[in-house]
């Protein structure tokens, strides 16, 4: 939804059986900058998270996961994320899909910037209902100019999870899929 200064805004809207509108809650890492959720999931605790990118008052995009556990009535970020740490770098990081396990594992799979401008695909984990993450996979091949994508994320019924994406490198495109094997 196009905010203030031709911003968008990272609106969800949450219906009511009838139809209705039931509750809107807007947000924007910085006023009249742009923030884009990308994708949802719902653990089985019954808390939301929506993955997105936002821009942040200094043009810098963050990676940010927020979390509500009240229906939608009331959020706050769970995750905000840059794999860039010098402050001289910019700043752009794109989550692109998120899922949940049966034991409230939550997973969002995207791409980062590294300080030196590489593109790299990026799992972020969080196994404490949001609390804290870590990132657990960053690919980067050494001594090459490679970009990498992780573009979606599956957990089976048995805790295996994927990941798909791909890499360039040398010119050329690769698929990769990933997999971690719940212990």
């Amino acid at each position: 939804v196009p905010g203030p200064s031709a911003s968008w805004s990272w609106v969800l809207q949450k219906v009511s059986g009838s139809g209705s509108l039931a509750a809107q809650t807007p947000y924007q890492y910085a006023t009249g900058k742009s923030a884009l959720p990308v994708s949802m999931t719902v653990t089985p605790d019954g808390s939301w998270y929506v993955a997105g990118t936002a821009i942040d008052s200094t043009g810098n995009q963050h990676w940010v996961v927020r979390k509500s556990s009240d229906g939608g009535a009331s959020w706050s970020t769970s995750d905000d994320f840059n794999l860039a740490q010098s402050s001289a770098s910019v700043k752009s990081d794109d989550p692109n899909k998120m899922a949940s396990g049966g034991d409230g594992a939550i997973y969002v799979v995207g791409n980062s910037k590294d300080d030196g401008g590489t593109i790299r695909w990026v799992v972020r984990r969080s196994l404490n209902n949001g609390l804290y993450w870590c990132t657990v996979d960053a690919i980067d091949v050494p001594n090459r100019d490679n970009n990498s994508f992780a573009n979606d994320v599956i957990v089976t019924p048995q805790g295996d999870v994927f990941v798909a994406g791909y890499i360039t490198m040398d010119g050329y495109t690769r698929w990769l899929v990933r997999k971690w094997v719940t212990p």
